[in-house]
């Protein structure tokens, strides 16, 4: 296929995962068809990064943390801080003290 001509030769990432992703989708036409002899009944896509999708649970400590110091007002809050994990809020407090009152503008 022209589309991943050399692609082992020079390591190129993407073009790596190019050709995984046609591979994949060859087998699973040939699956459609009855054609081929495979190890396995179905493609799990997991190179299309939506980890997610591969029943991976969200990675919610660092978004819970960045949450808070985003929004640090939300620390002041013991409603809105019974909602987050005891851990990230500990965090959370822990880099404020240090950076201070914002993380500014590149978060």
């Amino acid at each position: 296929d022209g589309r991943v001509q050399g692609v082992l030769g020079d390591g190129d990432h993407a073009s790596i995962l190019l050709a995984i992703l046609i591979r994949a989708e060859e087998i699973e036409k040939d699956m459609k068809e009855g054609k081929g002899s495979y190890p396995f009944t179905k493609i799990q896509r997991c190179n299309q990064g939506n980890p997610q999708l591969i029943g991976q649970k969200p990675i919610s400590f660092f978004r819970s943390v960045m949450a808070l110091i985003d929004a640090p007002f939300l620390l002041e809050n013991e409603k809105v801080l019974a909602e987050f994990p005891p851990d990230a809020v500990a965090r959370a407090k822990k880099i404020m003290a240090e950076i201070g009152p914002t993380t500014g503008a590149y978060t």
